[in-house]
């Protein structure tokens, strides 16, 4: 048992730091993500979290012997899933309010008009 945790542990910690590392960079030119493209991804982070922390927790409650260690396991990984996903949603906040491009009604000398913000 000891073993079997000791190594999904380091498992864990491997693809938590292959996935934190972005490698050389092939180009100079960075592709700028869309608050909906943030959004989309927040969306299908958040729902695969969800999903392994439900069945990883049904696994746990039908079969108590080895169930727990896999309930605990996929609780762990189905929370950095949600994590990402709230990651994603304060970028799309972000990159909204940097491309805020707004109309609005505004006094102009014949009245009222219309004034987009850039």
């Amino acid at each position: 048992m000891k073993k079997l945790l000791f190594i999904s542990l380091l498992c864990f910690i491997t693809i938590t730091v292959k996935g934190q590392w972005t490698g050389p960079k092939i180009s100079t030119v960075e592709i700028k993500l869309s608050p909906g493209d943030h959004l989309i991804k927040a969306g299908n982070n958040m729902l695969i979290g969800t999903s392994i922390s439900l069945v990883g927790n049904l696994v746990g409650i039908i079969s108590p012997a080895e169930g727990y260690f896999i309930g605990v396991v996929s609780g762990i990984v189905g929370s950095v899933f949600v994590i990402v996903g709230v990651v994603h949603i304060i970028k799309s906040g972000k990159t909204h309010n940097e491309n805020d491009m707004s109309l609005n009604l505004q006094p102009t000398q014949n009245g009222l008009g219309l004034c987009m913000k850039f």
